[in-house]
């Protein structure tokens, strides 16, 4: 019995922090391939550069909901917990707008 709420405690936290990563390389990949965009959009000569495969050919806004929503409802307080705050604060943004 003691040492079976240790061990649910320590899958739940890893649960989480697992979560967190994930939502932090979809947020790292959001911000490149938005800058991508940026870069693309800037530039006279219209030479298309090929998207990054890992969106699955989706655009970034909807990748990001896409990564926030496996992450699911139950891990995702822990999950923006073990975040930085300047993520956490652009995570919340996006959602809003």
């Amino acid at each position: 019995m003691y040492l079976i709420i240790p061990t649910l405690i320590m899958m739940m936290m890893r649960r989480a922090v697992t979560a967190g990563e994930r939502l932090l390389e979809a947020l790292e990949i959001f911000s490149s391939e938005r800058e991508r965009l940026n870069q693309q959009s800037s530039k006279a000569e219209g030479i298309a550069t090929q998207p990054n495969p890992l969106l699955l050919g989706l655009s970034p806004i909807p990748y990001l909901l896409r990564a926030l929503q496996k992450i699911g409802q139950a891990n995702l307080e822990q999950a923006l917990l073990v975040l930085p705050f300047s993520k956490v604060s652009l995570v919340i943004f996006l959602v809003i707008s």
